[in-house]
């Protein structure tokens, strides 16, 4: 399993790609949908309209995974996907607090897998973020 954001599909075509958008995307190569994986209407909205904070979002988007069974989703998602890997997707750039990056971090401690950003594998995720590893410098003491 992979993740990514909808406008890699203007560069790639990815037969696995499932939105895990609320919303359509604009691609229509995109042939799959895990509407369960978005966050809903109520916590997307009052994230959007500022009336709570990210820390919130990320408590209620769990509760929400909460309700799921990670190894059944996973095993969902093969099966929708027909054995390519799915890759899953939304709206939301790499660099900007997204549920996919949440989504992922669920997914990898309910299962012990690893979910890389496509295309990114010099990158972690931290609290809804893809951060770019940092390299050791050679000139840093250790302890």
């Amino acid at each position: 399993i992979k993740t990514a954001s909808f406008s890699i599909l203007k560069k790639e075509e990815m037969e696995g790609a499932v939105s895990i958008a609320l919303f359509a995307s604009n691609f229509s190569d995109l042939k799959f949908e895990y509407k369960a994986l978005a966050p809903n209407w109520k916590i997307l909205d009052k994230f959007k309209k500022k009336v709570i904070s990210e820390e919130k979002f990320i408590l209620s988007y769990k509760e929400q995974l909460n309700e799921l069974n990670p190894a059944s989703v996973v095993e969902h998602l093969n099966f929708l996907t027909g054995g390519e890997e799915p890759v899953l997707m939304c709206h939301c750039s790499k660099t900007k607090f997204c549920h996919r990056h949440l989504l992922a971090d669920w997914l990898e401690n309910k299962l012990g897998i690893h979910i890389e950003e496509f295309g990114s594998s010099d990158h972690i995720r931290k609290d809804g973020y893809l951060i770019k590893k940092e390299e050791p410098s050679l000139f840093e003491k250790e302890d």
